[in-house]
């Protein structure tokens, strides 16, 4: 539900910003080295950049708390991995902020050069998200632009990249939106409980990629695909539940049938088979997860198969039927 990849606008990119500022006054044209006070103007931009980064930490933390309100745990996974990107982040421009420091040293002593800034143009931001071409998903989009944060652009390019980079962003949430909604709309269809699962693992992972901003639309448009998120992770449990209970009754079905058949030869030697087919067919069956009238039919089975076999035999039958080295099938398996 949030930057996942970045979790903030292009205008706040952290190393971008900063070091274009930086390169800035290096490679100024009369080739002069920059001027303590014009470090410590940048070292004051970067803390500002700081500062508003920190903000939005907050407001990522407020989506974390509403969302443990309504126990939706797969959106607070996500945040949870956003606030620690972020942090990351922080801990990176307190890095920046140490190096204006060194270079606000070195200027008092004539060098302030740094041989690893290497500027790039918008040019190479749009070469690089074309490469992409007709393959282009919201993961290796957010990817692309995870690159172009890390790059630093000369004073003539900055306006031009941030332009670029806002206009990809608005395309990341455009796709991972509809990869969220084909995700969502293949699990709810799966055959299995278990490929669903796995649509909506991929769906969570797609979901992490969603870049926040502090504009109200973007956050009021996260709460509302985390919500969906969360609920189809709830109806996929209700229709595992659903099979579930639908192959307990067909279990039940064959074990009164079963019963019934014995039962009207009154032979005794039939009781073996009563308790042969009643622990093969309900065996696998946990009745702590059925549905009350499911709940009520088994016990009903039971009580069939124990009222054609004598005492002793209705023993036989509860250990059968209790025996550890039967596998009872859960949600999981549907």
């Amino acid at each position: 539900m949030v930057d996942w990849k970045r979790l903030k606008e292009p205008s706040f990119v952290v190393g971008a910003a900063c070091f274009a500022l930086l390169l800035v006054l290096l490679f100024s044209r009369d080739g002069t080295s920059p001027s303590s006070s014009q470090l410590v103007g940048f070292q004051q931009q970067v803390t500002d950049q700081h500062t508003e980064l920190a903000k939005r930490l907050q407001k990522i933390e407020a989506l974390l708390s509403d969302s443990q309100k309504t126990d939706n745990s797969s959106p607070a996974i996500a945040l949870h991995t956003s606030i620690d990107k972020t942090n990351t982040r922080l801990a990176d421009l307190e890095k920046t902020l140490q190096k204006v420091e060194t270079l606000l040293s070195d200027s008092s002593e004539g060098d302030s050069t740094d041989p690893e800034l290497e500027l790039h143009t918008t040019a190479d931001a749009v070469k690089l998200v074309s490469a992409l071409g007709g393959m282009q998903t919201a993961e290796k989009l957010a990817e692309c632009l995870g690159t172009v944060d890390g790059w630093i652009a000369g004073a003539d390019e900055q306006d031009a990249l941030q332009t670029f980079k806002v206009q990809q962003v608005d395309k990341l949430r455009a796709l991972v939106k509809k990869e969220l909604a084909d995700l969502h709309d293949n699990a709810l269809k799966a055959e299995t409980g278990s490929k669903a699962g796995d649509f909506h693992a991929k769906a969570s992972q797609i979901l992490a990629l969603y870049p926040i901003s502090n504009a109200q639309t973007v956050l009021d448009e996260a709460r509302q695909i985390s919500s969906r998120h969360a609920e189809i992770g709830v109806r996929i449990d209700v229709i595992r539940r659903q099979r579930y209970n639908a192959w307990a009754m067909t279990q039940i079905e064959e074990t009164i049938n079963t019963v019934n058949a014995t039962a009207n030869s009154f032979k005794t030697s039939d009781n073996p088979k009563t308790i042969e087919a009643t622990v093969k067919s309900l065996g696998e069956v946990d009745p702590n997860l059925l549905e009350p009238v499911v709940a009520q039919l088994y016990n009903y089975a039971v009580e069939q198969a124990k009222g054609n076999v004598s005492s002793a035999q209705q023993l036989e039958l509860g250990k059968r039927m209790i025996d550890p080295k039967i596998r009872r099938k859960g949600y999981g398996d549907f």
